[in-house]
């Protein structure tokens, strides 16, 4: 299970970023709970089943078992005992927050696949076709909708980012 990025602050919040590189046989005997079953169950793309359950092992990492974790009715996890959490996955890569409040984490490849779909994300006059800028947008739109929780919210009209972003050098972790 290589964790490529763990960080615990104040001992209340934890992240942790895995690389997935192991096949779908690796996750035989990941823990799921009855809802995760048919959650997995309905997905078709063995990409898609194996971020999940990579997803589902992070919490594991993190000392949560699957009978702790339940749904809203919007959607959002949270864990029985009031610890709130977020999970994502995409292509090789699943993250999980954790934390005594309110949280949200996504993570994306970064792609122009995303210029397709900024309009449902985003208004034409705030965004340049910058793929990077794109997908930043995306994930904290998509961070802050999983923190909030709330069911109907748009991310194109109820969830703002200032723009342009400042370059950053990309680091490894």
């Amino acid at each position: 299970m290589p964790i490529i990025k763990s960080i615990t602050l104040s001992n209340q919040i934890r992240v942790s970023v895995w690389k997935i590189e192991e096949s779908l046989t690796f996750f035989n005997n990941t823990p799921l709970n009855q809802t995760d079953q048919i959650k997995f169950q309905q997905l078709k793309s063995k990409a898609h089943q194996k971020g999940f359950l990579a997803s589902r092992a992070l919490l594991t990492h993190h000392q949560i078992l699957p009978d702790q974790l339940y749904f809203l009715e919007s959607g959002k996890p949270m864990l029985k005992g009031g610890l709130h959490l977020s999970l994502s996955h995409s292509f090789d890569y699943a993250c999980i927050i954790s934390a005594p409040f309110p949280v949200g984490i996504d993570i994306e490849k970064e792609s122009p696949k995303i210029l397709k779909v900024a309009p449902r994300f985003c208004a034409p006059d705030l965004y340049n076709n910058n793929c990077s800028d794109l997908t930043k947008t995306w994930c904290a739109k998509e961070a802050l909708y999983k923190c909030l929780g709330l069911k109907g919210l748009s991310l194109k009209n109820d969830i703002n980012v200032n723009y342009p972003f400042e370059s950053t050098k990309q680091t490894s972790a």
